[in-house]
């Protein structure tokens, strides 16, 4: 506490699960400010879109429709020096129908409020854009609002952006904090904490003594099982839990994401078990803490997802469980995060008590994700076989805070000029302040919306290993580029394709985009070996020759590949391309998780706007590809 006389007081930032703070959900990203604009004719343009959800519509029709009506000119004229703001939030309104149920929300009657899983609670403050309007919109149609005119008018209206404040940007006098995973924290986040003067850390011992934690060593238990199919899978996690309950333990499941829980809670063998609970993202407060209070008792099986492995206490206070061998956790997938891993193992053993842990994963994941090899994963030990799921784990954590370096660059410029809007704003200086705001809108909608015309040419890897599900994750991720890209109003847009695997060949040639977007697309596989060179130069014959209506269209060259070339290193003719077309955008993309990422990395460095993405399965595949078509990371240079 600082003397009297309103001397400025220093501020000590306390932390809790510092590995949180400092990991992607925060660093790199964003505080965003909002403020409502409460129009009536907003309400309307909400209300509009809404009747177009299960219609089939697509967002760049729906957009198209809005702008063309009544309460969207109303809003024009009442605020004519806010057109690109309007036309931005309303482009939003009509991409965020078709998500509206994305992450799940909870209607709480009680509150009134609709609201969302953070940690092991729900916080009815959460706001996701325009989705949670909608969310409030459906619970209206269902009649299920108890107060729908308050609810209405709390939630509906036009989100105006009013500054973006990057968590990384925060100035403390000192920074405390107790976490329970400090010890799992690589090299490159203590680097993160070393910049913010955190270099120094003290491990408590428990005044519970020695941990009674099992995991390797366990007697007659395998510490980690994997599996062929998702159907072994279950079968396996069944037994598991059988197995122990009947010894008269407690068993609780941890699967990735609430989607695979429920994939197991449809099937024959979670119903054949007797005692059982869910814990779900979607319960009541009170429901999730009798489901919680129940899990450490004897006999009990409790199926969750990762989400409730963080902070939650499934305290033990059965002597009989104790004597049985205690709370027998499953982990049935691999963490892509140490922390998360450690934060689940420590579900159990607590206090003094006992407890054991196993991980039961499937094959498919562990190739997908971590590049694992079938026959060296089966034939190696189980002490072995995790010391290698560890190293690839921090392998590709390695490559994710590459990427995080990149998001933090955009963020720290949305965070300086947000600074001086505010900064203007307190010294009552009402021009400065309204120029500023605009900019910064432009500044968000350059790194969120579509740029203008483009010619795409994307450069396929077809070669051998592609074959099988990989290509189909690529026409997956493919399709959805064109109809996000279709969707965010990329009519004058071309597109060609060429597909490479020893040699290349131009399948798409200057196809315009909303012919392309019309349908899904198929593309057709060769299979053989790998070779960058004739595909680069054929991208070049493509950019440059500006026919075909191509010409005036910003070159963009998306290149993605999943392993090494035989024809070396290939920057050279990159900078010839770039030396032909200097407003080149690049995007190379790294398909899996084997060797050769490092190429990639290196042909995006040869120009200046070169980008390079790693998409280690083909969900994130198609994150990436969508996230190119709206240009959300354009501005987030190396």
């Amino acid at each position: 506490r600082g003397p009297a006389g309103g001397q400025h007081l220093e501020e000590i930032l306390l932390v809790d699960e510092v590995d949180v703070f400092f990991g992607p959900e925060f660093y790199g990203q964003t505080h965003n400010q909002m403020a409502l604009l409460r129009e009536p004719a907003a309400t309307t343009i909400l209300r509009d879109i809404w009747q177009y959800n299960g219609k089939g519509k697509s967002p760049h029709d729906i957009f198209e429709a809005v702008k063309a009506s009544t309460p969207y000119r109303q809003l024009l004229k009442k605020f004519p020096a806010w057109s690109a703001l309007f036309e931005h939030e309303t482009l939003a309104m009509s991409r965020d129908l078709e998500e509206f149920e994305t992450p799940r929300y909870h209607y709480c009657r009680r509150r009134n409020r609709v609201g969302y899983k953070e940690m092991d609670g729900m916080c009815y403050e959460r706001v996701y854009g325009y989705r949670t309007a909608f969310a409030y919109l459906n619970e209206a149609a269902k009649g299920n609002l108890r107060d729908e005119k308050e609810a209405l008018e709390h939630a509906l209206g036009v989100r105006v952006p009013c500054g973006h404040f990057s968590y990384a940007n925060f100035v403390a006098a000192a920074i405390l904090g107790v976490s329970g995973t400090v010890e799992a924290l690589d090299a490159r986040e203590w680097q993160v904490m070393n910049g913010y003067g955190v270099d120094s850390y003290t491990i408590m011992p428990s005044v519970y003594g020695r941990s009674n934690f099992k995991f390797m060593g366990q007697q007659n238990q395998n510490p980690i099982q994997l599996c062929d199919t998702q159907e072994d899978f279950f079968v396996v996690i069944t037994n598991e839990v059988k197995e122990k309950t009947q010894n008269g333990r407690a068993v609780i499941v941890f699967f990735e994401t609430p989607a695979i829980l429920d994939k197991y809670k449809a099937t024959a063998h979670f119903r054949g078990l007797p005692l059982k609970n869910v814990l779900s993202e979607n319960m009541s407060v009170e429901d999730r803490d009798y489901v919680i209070k129940k899990a450490a008792t004897g006999r009990q099986a409790t199926f969750s997802s990762a989400v409730f492995g963080r902070g939650t206490d499934f305290f033990c206070n059965d002597r009989k469980l104790q004597q049985a061998g205690g709370v027998h956790i499953v982990q049935a997938f691999f963490s892509e995060q140490m922390s998360e891993e450690v934060q689940i193992q420590g579900r159990t053993a607590r206090q003094g008590h006992k407890g054991t842990y196993c991980m039961v994963l499937m094959m498919e994941t562990l190739k997908e994700v971590f590049g694992v090899q079938e026959a060296a994963a089966k034939n190696s030990p189980p002490d072995q076989l995790y010391q290698f799921l560890c190293a690839r784990r921090q392998n590709l954590n390695g490559q994710k805070h590459d990427e995080v370096q990149r998001s933090l660059k955009a963020a720290t410029e949305r965070d300086q000029l947000t600074r001086k809007y505010f900064c203007a704003l307190l010294q009552g200086d009402a021009r400065a302040s309204a120029n500023m705001l605009q900019e910064f809108h432009t500044m968000i909608k350059k790194s969120s919306g579509v740029k203008g015309g483009c010619h795409f040419t994307f450069c396929l890897d077809e070669s051998g290993s592609m074959a099988g599900a990989p290509w189909q994750s690529l026409q997956t991720a493919f399709n959805k580029f064109l109809q996000v890209r279709h969707a965010a109003g990329g009519d004058h847009d071309l597109v060609s394709v060429i597909q490479f695997n020893g040699a290349a060949r131009l399948t798409w040639q200057c196809w315009p985009l909303t012919t392309a977007a019309a349908r899904d697309q198929v593309l057709t596989y060769s299979g053989g070996g790998t070779c960058f060179g004739p595909a680069l130069n054929m991208a070049a014959s493509v950019l440059g020759q500006g026919g075909n209506g191509a010409s005036g269209l910003a070159p963009v060259l998306i290149f993605m590949s999943d392993g090494y070339n035989g024809d070396g290193d290939v920057t050279n003719l990159l900078t010839g391309l770039h030396q032909s077309c200097p407003d080149l955008q690049l995007h190379t993309i790294f398909f899996g998780y084997g060797p050769g990422s490092d190429r990639l990395q290196q042909m995006a460095s040869a120009i200046p706007s070169g980008q390079f993405h790693l998409s280690v399965d083909g969900i994130q595949l198609s994150e990436t590809f969508a996230s190119i078509a709206v240009g959300a990371e354009f501005t987030a240079r190396k």
